[in-house]
């Protein structure tokens, strides 16, 4: 197959979960010998090195500039637009006429758009061709917008503007998701809300994976018994308020168990607040080439999240590694994982915190965790088997042109 490839950022460095999904998509469609053309929407520019990681996957790629930063102009705008911002700042007449041309000269056979904000530009692009088109979903986007208008009280401006993108946002993926050829959904809550939002559509659960080559730790290596870490990017503001609540709500709890409890914070554009706290017991790396070595001498991870959707990919490659997970409910949607996997559940700070501190104080038990984390991965979360069900969704509607 001929397949083009919509993404809405450009995902190396392979520095946050969506990045990850996208880029291993592409490799996995490159692997099962499928011709790639990647077309990328990007608010930079691209590097030739960052450019030559993409074509070690891809046949073609095309990267068109738009400006798609949530900036006051962008906000502003948007407001005069029955379209939510999420999407709204994608759709620009420049990018719908590169889009087209990338089209025409690769002669695609399927589009594949990556997150609801290319959903439109995909349908558009489908309509014009007349070839099947499919949304790899990541997650039900309005939910993540209501979910952070909640954490806002009633008479903040904030809590208005974010429930009217969120009311936007569900309006434009019922529509999209029953217009679609097939949504492939990442986790089983995703797959029924989309179920109930567009009961037409048509869907398959295809959850995200881990190259368990790549994220095999090195047993040779001492992991530091007190030593915890959270891997994350802190562009993202849900991070930033899940990384200050773990310090300065939970971290504390622990070390009263445990004084020589360590936390590691890792990802790139931490927080000044975050650097000028570093110190006996929390380390700011930044951005890490490979994080594999930080994980392979940890204890534990600690993945909290308050606002967010779909799976956190960071949390099943901590897994791979053999760390036990402690993550909040959010952080640890659609991952079916229970204590017996090595994946541990708490929502208060108190009991986050008597987690990590039974995890720290046994060292066997921290051990089997570890070692039934990885299994759990190994078993149910494959790149290679889910990219694999969207490889055959394609076939069939190709398959059904004919």
């Amino acid at each position: 197959m001929n397949i083009l490839q919509i993404v809405p950022q450009f995902p190396w460095p392979t520095t946050d979960g969506g990045k990850i999904g996208i880029a291993s998509i592409s490799r996995e469609y490159s692997r099962a010998g499928h011709r790639l053309h990647m077309f990328a929407i990007v608010n930079e520019d691209i590097s030739a090195s960052r450019r030559a990681a993409a074509l070690e996957h891809c046949d073609s790629l095309e990267i068109v500039r738009a400006d798609t930063r949530n900036s006051p102009v962008n906000i502003a705008a948007s407001l005069f637009s029955s379209l939510p911002l999420f999407v709204w700042k994608f759709q620009r007449e420049h990018v719908r006429r590169a889009l087209l041309a990338c089209a025409r000269r690769q002669h695609i056979d399927v589009i594949h758009a990556d997150h609801s904000s290319t959903a439109l530009l995909a349908l558009e692009l489908a309509a014009e061709l007349d070839v099947p088109a499919g949304l790899r979903m990541h997650n039900v986007e309005f939910v993540i917008w209501q979910r952070y208008a909640e954490r806002f009280a009633a008479w903040r401006p904030e809590r208005w503007y974010l429930q009217l993108q969120a009311r936007r946002l569900q309006l434009l993926e019922a529509d999209v998701f029953g217009r679609m050829d097939v949504n492939f959904a990442i986790t089983e809550q995703d797959l029924a809300r989309a179920r109930a939002m567009a009961p037409e559509g048509s869907y398959v659960l295809a959850p995200a994976g881990v190259d368990l080559a790549e994220w095999n730790p090195d047993s040779s290596v001492a992991r530091n018994p007190y030593s915890c870490v959270l891997a994350t990017t802190f562009s993202w503001v849900h991070n930033v308020e899940a990384a200050r609540w773990l310090i300065d709500e939970v971290m504390p709890l622990v070390r009263k168990a445990v004084p020589q409890a360590h936390l590691t914070l890792i990802g790139k554009n931490p927080p000044e607040q975050f650097l000028r706290r570093a110190g006996e017991h929390l380390t700011v790396t930044g951005f890490v080439d490979r994080v594999q070595p930080w994980l392979e001498r940890a204890a534990v991870c600690c993945a909290p999240l308050f606002v967010g959707g779909g799976i956190r990919i960071k949390i099943l490659e901590a897994m791979a590694m053999r760390l036990p997970v402690v993550a909040t409910a959010i952080s640890a949607e659609g991952i079916h994982a229970t204590e017996d996997s090595g994946l541990f559940r708490a929502e208060s700070a108190a009991d986050f915190a008597d987690a990590i501190v039974a995890l720290l104080r046994v060292p066997d038990f921290r051990v089997q965790s570890g070692a039934a984390a990885r299994e759990f991965v190994a078993r149910e979360f494959s790149w290679a088997a889910n990219v694999g069900k969207m490889q055959d969704a394609f076939a069939r509607l190709l398959a059904d042109s004919d």
